[in-house]
């Protein structure tokens, strides 16, 4: 595939929506705020794309994710709080994009964590 452009906001409305796969592509711009409105997303993949802006704290509105894989973007700013909020989250990866900052204290209460991915990133502190 190579699906370019950007994610719709219009996405936050696929209520039924379980899977979000769009890997290996040329999606730019940022993730649009409404896909916190995904209640039902478990596996959200996005990773190897050029996706830009913040990562946004919406994103920790989706008690259900399981995946959340934004690597190899380029993504920056900080890492939100609100990813914390992820506790069905057994695999997170934010690594290679241009993150700075410390690691948010909330990611010590994602208790089903088991594989968690930051490298390449300009992160410091603990989990």
């Amino acid at each position: 595939n190579f699906v370019g452009g950007a994610l719709p906001s219009s996405i936050g409305k696929l209520q039924s929506l379980v899977t979000l796969r769009i890997e290996s592509n040329n999606l730019q711009s940022s993730i649009p705020s409404t896909i916190g409105n995904l209640s039902k997303l478990q596996y959200l993949h996005l990773w190897s794309n050029y996706l830009s802006s913040t990562i946004s704290g919406e994103l920790g509105k989706l008690s259900q994710l399981k995946e959340l894989f934004l690597d190899d973007n380029e993504l920056t700013g900080t890492i939100p709080q609100e990813l914390g909020l992820l506790t069905s989250a057994t695999y997170i990866s934010l690594a290679e994009n241009h993150i700075e900052g410390v690691i948010p204290q909330s990611f010590g209460m994602l208790s089903s964590l088991e594989r968690l991915e930051l490298q390449s990133n300009e992160l410091y502190g603990e989990v």
